[in-house]
C-alpha cells in the first residue's frame, strides 16, 4: 500500500513533464512545389567549416564565472556568463551577479537580565538578531553550510574580441545602505586581468593556448557545475594573486581533449603589522605595548597574529575532458613564502619577537589530490574529489590561497590545526573527500528531446565533506557535514523546495552536532530566467555544547567579539534576492 502511495504521489508532481515531454510535435507542412532551375546555376559555393573556439570545460571555474554562488539551476541550464560569437570587432559588455538577503533568528535571551545574580529584572521575552545567531552562517567558519547565503556584489566591465579581453571587476560583501559603511567589505577594483586567446595555435585546429594575465582567482576543486558547490569551498584552493595562467588544450578525434595548466602568482603587498592588535577601546584603558599602530582600527583588515610574509603561489594541472560531459583532473598547489627578515622590519631588527625565527622552517601550504566533475544532461552533475593537505609554519603566510573555508595560515589554524586565536604555527595534514551529486527528473523524461530548464523539473541533489586532520595541536582529527536538498519547479513563476544538513565538527563529541531543516519557496518570473527570490526558515537542532556558556556557543568565530557563551538560536529566516546577467 505504501509503496503504491509513493507512485501515484510521484506521478501526480512530474505529470506536467511527461506531458510536455510526450506532447508530439507538430506535423510538417508539405512542402512546396520544386521551382525550375536557371538554366545555367552558378556552382555551389564550398561552406567554410566551423573553426574550433577551444578545447571545451576547463580544469578550474573561468574568473569570469561569478565568485558566489546561491542560485537555482538546473543541471542543463546554460552557464550564466556566455561567449560571445567569435568576431574581430572590438566591443565593450557588462556582466554581473548579486545576492542581496535579509537574514535574522529569534529565540529567548541568553544571558542574565542583571547582574549581579541573584537579581531580579523584567521578561526580556523573544530576542531578534540580525545576523541571525547560528553556527553555520560565517563563510569562514569550516561550521559554514551555504543554506544561509551572504551578501555579495559584482559587476565585470568587458572590453575585447575574440581573440583577447580585458576584464575590470568592482565587487563588495556587503551592502553600504542596509547595512553600515564597512570600508574592508567594499572590495573597490577587486580584479582586473586580460585574456588572451589562440584558438588554433601554429594553425593546428586542434591546439589551443589560453593566457590569462593580471590580478584574477583561480578556483580548483568546486562541486558545482558553476560555482563551488552547496558548501561554496575549494578543496584544492581558490588563489588571491597577481601572475599569470597558461591552459594548453588539444583535441584527440571528437571525443577527447587532453589539458595543461601551470600558474604563478604573488600578493602585490603585505600587510602592515605593528605587533598583535589591542583594539581601540584600549586607548584609554591602557598603555600599548610600544606602538600606537597596535590599535587597529575598526576599518583595517586583520592583520593576523603573526607578522605575515610575501607570499607566492605556484600550481600545475593535469587533465582529460570526455566529450565534454566529464572532467577528470589532477592538481598541485604551493602556497610558499620566505621573506622573515622584511615581515618584522617594524622592530627595527631582522627577527622579531612576532615574527618567524631564523631556525624556524619555512611557512608552505601544499595541497595536491585528483577529482572528476560530470556534466552529464540526462546522467545529472556530479562531482567527487580528493585533496591532501601539508601545512608547515603556516601561521605566517597571508590570504594568497582560500582553501576548506580558508584564507590563508591563521583561519586554516583556528578551523582545523587549534582553538581560535591560537598563535601554533600551523603544522600538520589534512585529507578531504568532497561529493555532490545532482538529478534532474525533467531531463530523464524529456530525453531523448533537450531540456535546458524550460518546463517544470523536480531536482534531488545529495552532497558531503569529510576532513581527516594529523596535527599534534588539532582539537579533533575527523570532521564531517552532508546533507540533501529537493526542489520542485511546477510553474514557470514559482517553486518549493527544501534541504537538510547535519554538521559534525568533531566526531568524537556529539554534544558539538546540529542538524537544521530549511523549507524554501521560490519566486521568478519564468522557467529560464536569471532572477529569483528566495523565501526560507530554518529550525535547528543542536548538541548540548551549543547551550549558554557551551564550548559550541562561541559563535561566530572570528567575527562577532563579545560573544563567547551567549548561545544560539533555534529558529531563523531569510529572503534573498539573487540576479545574474
Amino acid at each position: 500500500m505504501r509503496t503504491l502511495t509513493t507512485a501515484l504521489i510521484l506521478s501526480t508532481l512530474l505529470l506536467p513533464l511527461s506531458v510536455a515531454a510526450q506532447t508530439p510535435a507538430p506535423a510538417p507542412a508539405p512542402a512546396p512545389a520544386a521551382a525550375p532551375p536557371p538554366a545555367e546555376a552558378p556552382p555551389a559555393a564550398t561552406p567554410e567549416a566551423p573553426k574550433k573556439k577551444g578545447g571545451g570545460p576547463s580544469l578550474g571555474l573561468s574568473p569570469e564565472a561569478p565568485q558566489a554562488g546561491g542560485r537555482l539551476v538546473s543541471p542543463a541550464e546554460p552557464a550564466p556568463v556566455v561567449a560571445a560569437e567569435p568576431s574581430t570587432e572590438w566591443k565593450f559588455d557588462v556582466t554581473g551577479y548579486f545576492r542581496a538577503p535579509m537574514r535574522f533568528s529569534w529565540g529567548p535571551a541568553t544571558t542574565q537580565a542583571c547582574t549581579p545574580a541573584p537579581c531580579t529584572g523584567p521578561d526580556q521575552g523573544t530576542q531578534f538578531r540580525s545576523p541571525p545567531l547560528i553556527p553555520d552562517a560565517n563563510y569562514i567558519d569550516w561550521r559554514y553550510t551555504n543554506s544561509f547565503v551572504a551578501p555579495w556584489t559584482e559587476l565585470n566591465f568587458h572590453y575585447g574580441n575574440d581573440r583577447v579581453k580585458a576584464t575590470v571587476q568592482i565587487a563588495s560583501y556587503n551592502l553600504t545602505d542596509p547595512g553600515y559603511r564597512r570600508l574592508e567589505s567594499n572590495l573597490g577594483i577587486n580584479q582586473a586581468f586580460i585574456t588572451l586567446l589562440w584558438p588554433e595555435l601554429g594553425g593546428n585546429e586542434n591546439l589551443h593556448l589560453t593566457a590569462t594575465v593580471g590580478g584574477f582567482t583561480n578556483r580548483y576543486g568546486a562541486a558545482g557545475r558553476y560555482d563551488a558547490g552547496k558548501y561554496e569551498t575549494y578543496i584544492f584552493g581558490r588563489t588571491h594573486v597577481a601572475g599569470e595562467t597558461l591552459n594548453l588544450a588539444y583535441d584527440v578525434g571528437n571525443d577527447w581533449t587532453f589539458q595543461v595548466e601551470q600558474t604563478f602568482g604573488s600578493k602585490l603587498e603585505t600587510i602592515p603589522f605593528y605587533g598583535p592588535p589591542l583594539g581601540n577601546s584600549l586607548l584609554t584603558s591602557m598603555p600599548l605595548r610600544g606602538d600606537v599602530r597596535q590599535a587597529l582600527p575598526a576599518w583595517e583588515p586583520y592583520p593576523g597574529p603573526k607578522a605575515m610574509e610575501a607570499t607566492f603561489v605556484a600550481s600545475g594541472h593535469l587533465g582529460a575532458v570526455w566529450k565534454k560531459m566529464l572532467i577528470m583532473g589532477l592538481h598541485y598547489i604551493d602556497t610558499f613564502a620566505n621573506d622573515n627578515e622584511r615581515a618584522t622590519a617594524y622592530q627595527g631588527m631582522r627577527f622579531g619577537p612576532d615574527g618567524r625565527g631564523p631556525t624556524e622552517a619555512k611557512p608552505s601550504i601544499k595541497t595536491m589530490g585528483f577529482d572528476a566533475k560530470l556534466l552529464g544532461g540526462v546522467l545529472g552533475d556530479g562531482y567527487i574529489g580528493f585533496s591532501h593537505l601539508d601545512a608547515t609554519n603556516a601561521i605566517y603566510l597571508m590570504d594568497a590561497i582560500e582553501v576548506l573555508h580558508s584564507f590563508g595560515g591563521w583561519q586554516l589554524h583556528d578551523n582545523y590545526f587549534g582553538l581560535p586565536g591560537g598563535t601554533d604555527a600551523v603544522t600538520g595534514k589534512i585529507d578531504t573527500v568532497e561529493f555532490q551529486y545532482s538529478f534532474s527528473f525533467a531531463q530523464l523524461f524529456w530525453y531523448p528531446q533537450a531540456f535546458w530548464g524550460q518546463a517544470s523539473d523536480l531536482i534531488a541533489t545529495v552532497f558531503m565533506m569529510y576532513n581527516h586532520i594529523d596535527a599534534a595541536t588539532a582539537p579533533t582529527d575527523k570532521k564531517l557535514k552532508f546533507g540533501a536538498e529537493v526542489t520542485y519547479l511546477p510553474l514557470a513563476w514559482f517553486g518549493v523546495g527544501g534541504r537538510y544538513d547535519a554538521v559534525q565538527p568533531d566526531m568524537h563529541d556529539s554534544t558539538a552536532n546540529f542538524s537544521v531543516i530549511s523549507p524554501r519557496l521560490y519566486f521568478r518570473t519564468d522557467f529560464v530566467t536569471h532572477e529569483q527570490i528566495m523565501v526560507q526558515y530554518s529550525h535547528y537542532f543542536y548538541g548540548s555544547a551549543y547551550a549558554p556558556g557551551g564550548a559550541g556557543g562561541m559563535y561566530p568565530w572570528n567575527s562577532q567579539t563579545g560573544a563567547s557563551g551567549m548561545g544560539v538560536d533555534k529558529d531563523a529566516a531569510q529572503i534573498a534576492a539573487i540576479i545574474w546577467f
